[in-house]
């Protein structure tokens, strides 16, 4: 409690009694009004319902204590235990198929399963924005308010599970590579929900989806076209369970209502 509202209290307890030695220190005029209780009673009574305000206001200083400790908690789990990536980072190359091999990405995926000799690739960013190590997998893509399907397979990756590995802080990069004008158009002013399985340092199992807007700028005297990726939602829910060949999971927007 403030030293203002102590001081303010103080003055109003010594109003009341002084209220209270007036009242029944004068005769009542009418006899009616004259009281049936003592000045003990009335002090006692206003004194119970006082006790029974600062009760509550005090319960309701404790619920608001308890919300900011669990909010506090919730923040320390999203940061210790919850894995989660980002994008940070996006560009377009063009590679050709042995380049593809020695290239330092660490994980490819084929847009458009066709053989050319030159291959244009689009290199997404991913940074683990949480303090503990995590894994991820890429479970695909597809594109959002559209029934338009997209194969998007892995076809390459230096890890024999698949599944990337990322430290705090830590960013890796998934290229996804096919031939050059089916990779624009697949791309080109589409919003894509690509998804990833996760898995903290426990073995606890997650799922992310990010959606993303791309846009994709040709320009006549520029070889390679330019791109912006721009994720606008991220979603992340904990596997719960595995029901008849569908998976569970508790989605942090309840909204979401994703598979």
């Amino acid at each position: 409690m403030g030293k203002r509202r102590m001081i303010f209290l103080i003055i109003l307890c010594i109003i009341f009694l002084a209220l209270v030695q007036i009242l029944f220190s004068i005769p009542a005029p009418i006899k009616w009004l004259e009281a049936v209780w003592e000045a003990g009673d009335l002090i006692s009574f206003v004194g119970t319902i006082a006790l029974g305000i600062i009760a509550i206001k005090q319960t309701e200083d404790a619920n608001d204590m308890n919300k900011r400790l669990m909010q506090l908690e919730e923040n320390r789990y999203k940061l210790e235990m919850r894995p989660f990536i980002m994008t940070s980072d996006w560009r377009m190359i063009y590679i050709t198929i042995n380049e593809l091999l020695e290239h330092q990405s660490d994980l490819y995926i084929d847009v458009c399963g066709e053989k050319s000799k030159e291959k244009l690739a689009f290199e997404l960013t991913f940074v683990n924005t949480t303090q503990a190590f995590l894994s991820f997998t890429y479970a695909g893509a597809s594109y959002l308010n559209s029934d338009e399907k997209m194969n998007w397979g892995i076809t390459y990756t230096e890890t024999t599970n698949k599944s990337i590995r990322l430290f705090p802080g830590e960013s890796k990069t998934i290229t996804f590579w096919g031939e050059t004008e089916k990779l624009i158009s697949s791309l080109k002013g589409k919003k894509i929900r690509f998804s990833f399985l996760l898995e903290n340092r426990f073995g606890e199992k997650y799922k992310e989806n990010i959606d993303c807007l791309v846009i994709v700028m040709r320009h006549p005297q520029r070889p390679l076209p330019d791109v912006i990726v721009e994720g606008f939602n991220y979603h992340i829910g904990k596997y719960l369970s595995y029901e008849k060949g569908n998976t569970v999971i508790n989605w942090e927007d309840e909204k979401d209502g994703q598979s």
